[in-house]
């Protein structure tokens, strides 16, 4: 499927189906002033400017107090470029679960459930690092100018700003202004999430900018895991922190990938939780420790 028409069904669910919530982000890369912010315009324009909420970077919504900022219909990450690996650990959760937290100051913080799809823009080609194996993220190529690298950089300007103040008179966030394009943008987006079966909102359809956020070095590790997890006998246990302090691989890759691949449980070894393959019947009874070559 076409990158425009990956996105295009995800906007339309976006407008049209917000009782079904879309558990994977689109990552929007481009050059300063190809339309990013415009987006965000046209979003507020067909779904209510208090049904978009605008966070700078991972750090904007994964802060003790930024839970509130979930709290809507688009949660909208923009100038996104992290290099804090425990500031993604918490973001992936606000992608893709049900509940999110939400914290006040000076009152008792909550979990409610989570209403919001999320879009994150980033001028940046990585903006921040993934597991080869992660599933949340949908990259399309990265967006440059369209009048081509050759064309003065003040020709591309004019010429995407152009674009963009056309939009933006077309779809006016005031009612005093002309809503007839917003009317038919409405009904066709509409006509586009009536036909966008369910499964389709679960995974990230596969993309070709996906592996610009893989660290290979992150992905080299991923694997060296992968083949000593294998190599565990049933009566082997494992400590998962352990195994996270020396392969840097995040917790909950790690967990995924010991559960959906590997068939591992949790269990409780001389009082300590560990997790091993053996069969609840059987326990396990060998701790060892993951050490890289």
């Amino acid at each position: 499927m076409a990158e425009h028409d990956v996105f295009t069904r995800w906007f339309a669910c976006c407008v049209h189906r917000p009782l079904e919530r879309i558990r994977w982000a689109p990552i929007i890369r481009g050059a300063h002033g190809v339309g990013k912010g415009t987006f965000q315009h046209m979003a507020k324009a067909l779904m209510g400017s208090g049904s978009v909420s605008v966070v700078n970077d991972l750090e904007g919504i994964t802060g003790q107090f930024a839970g509130e900022k979930a709290l809507t219909r688009l949660l909208v990450v923009d100038e996104c470029w992290s290099k804090s690996g425990k500031a993604m650990e918490r973001f992936k959760p606000i992608v893709s679960e049900d509940h999110v937290n939400v914290e006040r100051k000076g009152e008792q913080s909550f979990s409610t459930r989570a209403t919001h799809n999320t879009i994150v823009f980033s001028n940046h080609h990585m903006p921040f690092k993934s597991a080869e194996t992660e599933r949340r993220w949908w990259v399309p190529c990265y967006r440059n100018y369209d009048q081509g690298e050759d064309a003065p950089k003040e020709t591309n300007h004019a010429f995407h700003a152009y674009g963009n103040r056309l939009i933006r008179e077309a779809m006016p966030l005031s009612a005093a202004g002309d809503q007839s394009q917003i009317r038919d943008l409405l009904c066709w987006l509409k006509v586009i999430a009536d036909t966008v079966p369910a499964a389709w909102l679960g995974t990230a359809p596969a993309s070709e900018g996906f592996m610009d956020l893989v660290d290979m070095d992150t992905a080299d590790a991923h694997e060296e895991v992968k083949i000593w997890l294998g190599g565990l006998k049933t009566k082997d246990a494992l400590s998962l922190k352990q195994v996270v302090g020396a392969s840097s691989v995040p917790q909950s890759v790690l967990k995924d990938i010991m559960t959906k691949d590997y068939n591992f449980r949790s269990a409780q070894m001389s009082g300590k939780k560990v997790w091993t393959k053996a069969p609840h019947q059987v326990g396990p009874t060998q701790l060892v420790e993951y050490k890289p070559s």
